[in-house]
C-alpha cells in the first residue's frame, strides 16, 4: 500500500489555483498559512485521512480531504468572500459527478468523489477583525495501479 496523501495534495493545488475573490488570487497553503501570509481570504489544506478499503484484487483507500476557507475583514464581515470562496472549491473539486482529481501522475486514479459536508462556522472578533470560517469535506475513493 502507498500513501496516497501528497498525490491529493499536489492535485488539490493544481485544481484549486486561479481561484480569487474580488479579482484577488486566493493562496492555498497546507495545514496552516506561513507567517508571512497578507491575504485577508486564503484557503488550508487540513490534514488528509485515509481508510483501506483495498480487496484481494484492487488496492484502495477513502481519503477525507478538507478544506478550510479563512476570510477576515477589518469593520464588517458579510460571509459573501466565504461563500464565494466555497462555491470556487465546489466548482474546483466537484463540477459534476463525472469529473475527479487528476492523480495519474502519481499511478492513482480518483474513481469516486463526494461532499462529505459543508459548514460555516461561527462568526468572531478579534480585536477590529471580523472572522468567518468556512470548512468543505470530501471523501474521495482513490485506485492505485
Amino acid at each position: 500500500m502507498r500513501s496516497v496523501n501528497y498525490a491529493i495534495r499536489k492535485a488539490a493545488v493544481t485544481a484549486l489555483t486561479g481561484i480569487t475573490y474580488n479579482s484577488i488570487a486566493v493562496p492555498v497553503y497546507y495545514m496552516e498559512a506561513p507567517s508571512t501570509n497578507t491575504a485577508t481570504n486564503y484557503i488550508i489544506i487540513e490534514g488528509l485521512s485515509s481508510f483501506d478499503e483495498s480487496t484481494k484484487s484492487s488496492s484502495e483507500v477513502d481519503t477525507d480531504l478538507r478544506f478550510t476557507i479563512h476570510t477576515f475583514n477589518d469593520n464588517m464581515n458579510s460571509g459573501l468572500a466565504a461563500d464565494s470562496i466555497g462555491s470556487s472549491i465546489l466548482t474546483a473539486i466537484y463540477p459534476n459527478k463525472q469529473t475527479r482529481l487528476n492523480l495519474s501522475a502519481d499511478s492513482m486514479q480518483c474513481t469516486n468523489c463526494r461532499l462529505q459536508s459543508d459548514n460555516t462556522q461561527e462568526y468572531s472578533i478579534q480585536g477590529t477583525r471580523k472572522y468567518i470560517t468556512r470548512t468543505i469535506t470530501f471523501v474521495l475513493k482513490v485506485f492505485m495501479f
